[in-house]
Parts: structure tokens; sequence; C-alpha cells
């Protein structure tokens, strides 16, 4: 799901438009279908990439979007999909940033400016 107009191209990703960073109940339902869609043409592992969750904690009150992110990790379990979400940490107090990474089974964080070096692997075996 992308704001209108898209962007940048994503080569064969399929993307659904929505109404904005707070249509959370859009996002939602799009993403829903879009993993029914896939499954049901044979894809087995979906691969959601949600980037970037922060404009989302601008437009949502942080315990919906906490109940909307829960919801959307159930959805991506139950289908065997893999999904990667990403947020900036410099633009989020400790609190938030635990409430949200709390949902997830890995985070990664990684130095951005400096490359690829991974900072922290928290989750990883």
């Amino acid at each position: 799901c992308m704001p209108n107009p898209t962007p940048y191209s994503v080569r064969n990703a399929v993307v659904a438009q929505v109404g904005g960073p707070g249509d959370l109940t859009g996002v939602g339902v799009e993403v829903t279908k879009m993993i029914e869609s896939m499954n049901n043409r044979g894809h087995d592992r979906v691969r959601l990439v949600l980037d970037s969750i922060c404009p989302m904690t601008m437009y949502a009150d942080i315990e919906v979007l906490f109940r909307f992110l829960q919801t959307m990790v159930g959805c991506i379990q139950a289908t065997d999909s893999v999904g990667i979400f990403t947020i900036d940490p410099e633009s989020h107090d400790e609190k938030t940033l635990s409430m949200i990474t709390y949902l997830f089974d890995y985070v990664l964080d990684v130095d951005g400016f400096g490359g690829f070096g991974v900072v922290d692997s928290s989750g990883f075996d």
C-alpha cells in the first residue's frame, strides 16, 4: 500500500492505494486482500514490507496502531507469510519503540548512515 502518487517504482510488486497513513482500516483491508489473493494463486509465503511505520504514528493513536500491527502480525503468522516493518528509532521515544517492537519476533537495528553493519539483532538465534 502506497500513497498516491507512488513515490517510486517497485519491480514485480503488488501495490494498492489507500487513503493515507491514518487509514489503518484501509491498509488492513488491502493487505488482507493481497495476502489472500496471492495465497489463492499458489504463492506459499507472501512477503509483506511496511516501510515505514513512522507516518502511521503521526496519524494514529499509539494504542490503536499497536492493535492494528498486532492484527497484521497475526494475519502474517496465520498465512505463514513474512513481514518486514521498518521504523526510524530517532523519530520516537523509547516507550513507543518498545511498545511497537514487542510485537515482532526479531528486531534488526541497522546503521543506515555507515552502511549495512548490524548494530543489534535482538531475537535472532
